[in-house]
C-alpha cells in the first residue's frame, strides 16, 4: 500500500506479520527478533569449530544463549567450555582447508616459496585458490577438500618441503644420494629452527616473570 501527500511517499508492507514503512535497519531488527537466526548462524558456527554433523541439541542450547544480545563473545564461550565439545566424536575430526594446510606447514616449519606462482599451482592443486572460489557460496569445505589426488598430495606435501621439492625416481633398493643429502640437511635446518624457536619461547616466558 502506497501513501501520498505533499511532502513525502510512505510504502506500507507487511514483513514477517508486520505492517509499516520499514527502513534497512527496520528490516534487520525485525530478522533479528526470529531465533531462528541465531539457531542458523549457531549451526554455521557449530560445523565450522565442532563437528561438520551438526547436533541439533547443542545447536539449540547454543542458540538459546545467543538469542539473548547475539553476542559472538558470550556463544563462543559456553561452546568452548562445554562438555560436548571435547567429546571424543568432536576431537580430530575436522579437515583443514588447503590453506590452513599450507599456513600450518609453514608455521610448524619454515618454508619459503622462491617463485609466488608455485604457491598458487599448489593451491590449484589442493583444491582452493585464495581470494578465487568456484561461486559466490564459496567453498563446501570439510570432506569435500578430499579425493584420491588431494590426500596422495596432502600426504607427500609436508616431505617434499623438508626435501627442497626434489622427487626420486629411483627404484626401491638403490640408494639415492641427492635424497640422502638433502635430508639431512633438511633434519638439520628443521632442528635448528625448532631450537631457535624454543629460545625464544623460554626467554619470552622469562622476561615476562
Amino acid at each position: 500500500m502506497c501513501l501520498e501527500n505533499a511532502s513525502t511517499t510512505l510504502i506500507i508492507k507487511p514483513f514477517f506479520g508486520k505492517t509499516g514503512n520499514f527502513t534497512g535497519e527496520d528490516i534487520i531488527d525485525i530478522i533479528l527478533e526470529q531465533k531462528q537466526c541465531a539457531t542458523y548462524i549457531c549451526g554455521k558456527i557449530y560445523s565450522y569449530f565442532v563437528n561438520d554433523s551438526v547436533n541439533k541439541n547443542h545447536v539449540l542450547a547454543m542458540a538459546d544463549v545467543f538469542y539473548k544480545d547475539y553476542s559472538i563473545e558470550n556463544v563462543m564461550k559456553f561452546m568452548l567450555m562445554s562438555d560436548w565439545f571435547y567429546d571424543e566424536e568432536n576431537l580430530g575430526n575436522k579437515i583443514k582447508s588447503p590453506i590452513e594446510f599450507l599456513v600450518g606447514i609453514k608455521t610448524l616449519v619454515p618454508t619459503n616459496f622462491k617463485k609466488p606462482k608455485q604457491l598458487i599451482y599448489m593451491q590449484r592443486l589442493l583444491g582452493q585458490t585464495l581470494l578465487d572460489p568456484p561461486n559466490v557460496a564459496g567453498w563446501k569445505g570439510g570432506r569435500n577438500w578430499i579425493d584420491s589426488n588431494t590426500i596422495v598430495l596432502r600426504l607427500k606435501l609436508p616431505s617434499l618441503l623438508l626435501n627442497s621439492a626434489y622427487i626420486s625416481n629411483v627404484k626401491n633398493g638403490n640408494e639415492d644420494v641427492m635424497v640422502t643429502t638433502k635430508k639431512s640437511n633438511s633434519r638439520k635446518n628443521m632442528v635448528n629452527a625448532l631450537v631457535q624457536k624454543l629460545i625464544g619461547i623460554i626467554l619470552k616466558h622469562t622476561l615476562n616473570m
